[in-house]
Order: C-alpha cells, then structure tokens, then sequence
C-alpha cells in the first residue's frame, strides 16, 4: 500500500506555473481501465490546495465521463491494485 500511495502522490506532484497547476496525467490500470486523478485548488480533493500529501483526490473514468470528489487516496490504490496495478 505504501508503494502505490507515494505512487499516487508523486502523480500528483504537477509544476505549478503563474499560480496554476498543471492536470496529471491519466492513469492506465495493467487491464487498461483508466481513469484520471487530480488534486489542486480547483479540484474536489483535501487539502483544496496545489500542495500535498492529499489525503482524497478527485477521479474522472473517462469511459463513463463520471467524476467523483473526496475519494479517499487509499481506495484509489485499492482500485487500481484490483485493476492489476498500473500499466
């Protein structure tokens, strides 16, 4: 668990530019679900900031177009460990 929360968090580590965080990339699970992860002051995440560790994100699946806030960081690694890891 600990490898796939600094993974998440390092995803989540963007270059901030004229006080605007830049989107990370997508994520693809090893059964190539995908889906994006993000966090900033624009996003449904805690802390509401361009800084963490961030203890929740905010997830978009793409093939649903469904977006969901305040997902606790820890069940993101368990949906993508039950995807079978990142590709």
């Amino acid at each position: 668990m600990k490898i796939a929360n600094k993974f998440i968090q390092r995803h989540l580590t963007m270059p901030v530019r004229n006080g605007i965080k830049r989107l990370s990339p997508q994520i693809t699970c090893a059964d190539d679900t995908k889906l994006s992860v993000q966090a900033s002051d624009g996003h449904y995440c805690t802390p509401k900031s361009n800084f963490g560790p961030y203890s929740s994100v905010e997830i978009l699946y793409p093939n649903t177009d469904d977006v969901s806030g305040w997902v606790p960081v820890s069940q993101v690694v368990e949906f993508i460990n039950n995807h079978g890891g990142v590709k």
